[in-house]
């Protein structure tokens, strides 16, 4: 399935990953990774943006409706290819020091889920190329990045930081494994690949 993005006129984050080659997954292996790698980043939002400091963490959170982000906050699917290996291209278009955040986060819940070593350089590239894009404030987000990267989940709420282990474990627990993940950074008036 493809889309065309929503908002050709404003910068975006997309979200490339590639599952691994293994048997061809099942329906409910495929909906479940899928609805885990959406919570996991829903999680990390609600964690990591400001405007959500007040919002109390729960078991509840897990569930469809336990997340209260607006419809630009949350991942729009650009490309998803089902067979093996699965293939998915998210976006989010409201480019906020928040997503960044929260975008930088999931990174992080998918390397430990996975054992992923990923390229932090390209990745940190391409959030500049954001900050730069969305003149958003390049100090706010270089140091909430930074905070995450040297305290991990230490700085976070006890109730939050329990969520994301919580949507880490469920992520390694899914039939369909991550191989690859990758942040770009889409101009306004960017094609999709």
């Amino acid at each position: 399935m493809q889309r065309d993005s929503f908002d050709d006129d404003r910068s975006a984050i997309q979200i490339r990953i590639k599952g691994d080659e293994s048997a061809t997954p099942l329906l409910i292996d495929t909906t479940n990774f899928l609805y885990d790698f959406n919570v996991a980043y829903e999680i990390a939002r609600l964690a990591t943006d400001r405007r959500y400091e007040q919002f109390r963490f729960s078991h509840y959170v897990f569930f469809r409706n336990g997340r209260p982000l607006s419809r630009p906050e949350r991942l729009k699917v650009i490309r998803l290819r089902e067979e093996s290996p699965l293939e998915l291209l998210a976006e989010l278009s409201a480019v906020t020091v928040g997503a960044l955040t929260a975008v930088w986060l999931l990174i992080q819940i998918i390397e430990k889920a996975y054992n992923l070593k990923l390229n932090r350089r390209k990745l940190r590239a391409e959030v500049e190329k954001l900050e730069r894009d969305n003149k958003i404030s390049a100090k706010e987000a270089r140091r909430a990045i930074d905070d995450l990267e040297q305290h991990g989940l230490s700085h976070l709420p006890p109730d939050a930081a329990t969520a994301i282990e919580g949507a880490t474990k469920r992520l390694t627990r899914t039939l369909i494994k991550i191989e690859k993940i990758e942040l770009i950074a889409k101009r306004p008036n960017d094609h999709d690949e």
